[in-house]
């Protein structure tokens, strides 16, 4: 089981995705999703990226991926709270599937 970003097996992965597909930081920690979960998937593509050495940061508004699409995530997360301000509630799971 891998259990750090930096081990060869991970990096070698990395290095073949970025090679085919232009992936923002956050994206690319998503694909290591399980490993260290004490990080943010943004925190994990930061060290991942900074560990292969040979490819520049894409801005999210360019990843092949999202197309910008996590740099909206406060925003999802305001219209959230504001439509469930009427409800009362303890604990509260979203998911989403985007096409």
């Amino acid at each position: 089981m891998i259990k750090n970003l930096k081990e060869e097996q991970v990096l070698k992965v990395a290095d073949k995705i970025l090679s085919n597909y232009k992936l923002c930081d956050y994206c690319l920690g998503r694909v290591f999703a399980k490993v260290d979960n004490k990080l943010s998937n943004k925190e994990k593509g930061q060290i991942i990226r900074k560990n292969i050495k040979k490819y520049k940061k894409i801005q999210v508004k360019n990843c092949w991926l999202c197309s910008g699409l996590l740099s909206e995530t406060k925003h999802f997360a305001n219209v959230i709270s504001n439509s469930l301000k009427k409800y009362e509630y303890d604990t509260f799971l979203i998911g989403s599937k985007i096409d």
